[in-house]
């Protein structure tokens, strides 16, 4: 009984914490995401910002200004909750938090944004935590649409 006892709160103190050790290869940091949640747009339309940079596409400016949360579930785990990044983007001057997909999308969680004519959605962010590589390397992977495009 006491065996018993001692296994199911080792147990629990691993499912607490959320994470245990697998054998996952670790990602390529630079490479784009392997299935963005977007449709109908080819992978090659993903615009790749660097963190605290901005860019210019169409004569819009967004700029990766931070990331707000960041608990993705790190490479070589497996987690019980597979975490989400958020990210602090500004279009064209206004600011904007916009939620990496992950799944299932929490009530909060809003991974596009329609600013006048230009449509920003977020991909995917690079590269995932426990690959050794600092924020310096982060970098958001966007689509970016204006009408009539």
């Amino acid at each position: 009984m006491l065996r018993l006892l001692l296994l199911t709160t080792a147990t629990l103190s691993l499912t607490a914490a959320g994470c245990t050790s697998s054998q996952t290869a670790l990602a390529d940091a630079s490479a784009a995401p392997s299935s963005p949640s977007h449709t109908g747009t080819a992978a090659s339309d993903t615009l790749v910002v660097e963190l605290s940079h901005s860019v210019q596409k169409d004569g819009h400016t967004i700029a990766f200004d931070e990331i707000t949360e960041d608990s993705r579930c790190p490479v070589n785990t497996t987690c019980v909750w597979e975490g989400r990044a958020r990210l602090a983007l500004t279009i064209d001057g206004e600011a904007h938090t916009l939620t990496v997909p992950h799944g299932a999308a929490q009530a909060d969680e809003i991974s596009r944004v329609k600013v006048g004519d230009v449509s920003v959605e977020v991909v995917a962010l690079t590269p995932e935590p426990g690959t050794g590589l600092g924020r310096e390397a982060m970098r958001a992977h966007l689509v970016v649409l204006t009408d009539g495009s």
